[in-house]
């Protein structure tokens, strides 16, 4: 729909979904103080879901976390309408051998406080911004 706005993230996790890699924000964060994110950010008039990704996941991380996050590849796992003056979220996912994530979770960080590698059981449990829980919920449910 022209003019809705649109944005993306994707859920960094290791081939069995036990462990993923997500972004605490700052604590002068003006919304959700020290809450969680996934990757990414809005889309950009003319961009693709990916293309925007890709951009975020650049200015987020840097080049080798970001060369290596597609590099995995990416798979769109759901889209959704989030946030209080709801938006159009989608959300991609990254499968990345547990030693990578644990090397994208040591690295510092260009947007937030830091990456923070959870398992597969807290992921619910964490405060997230808008109303990503729902999305996470969907998301793990989709796993079985």
């Amino acid at each position: 729909m022209p003019g809705e706005h649109r944005g993306v993230g994707v859920i960094l996790t290791n081939a069995d979904r036990s462990r993923f890699v997500v972004q605490r924000k700052d604590a002068s964060h003006p919304r959700y103080p020290r809450c969680c994110s996934l990757f990414g950010g809005a889309c950009e008039a003319g961009e693709t879901d990916e293309q925007a990704l890709v951009r975020e996941l650049f200015e987020e991380l840097g080049d080798v976390s970001a060369d290596e996050i597609v590099a995995a590849g990416l798979r769109a796992v759901g889209a959704f309408k989030l946030g209080p003056r709801p938006f159009r979220f989608a959300m991609l996912e990254a499968v990345l051998p547990d030693p990578r994530l644990d090397a994208i979770a040591s690295r510092p960080v260009f947007e937030g406080e830091r990456a923070e590698l959870v398992a597969r059981g807290e992921l619910t449990d964490l405060p997230w911004v808008w109303t990503l829980r729902d999305a996470i919920t969907v998301y793990l449910g989709g796993l079985g």
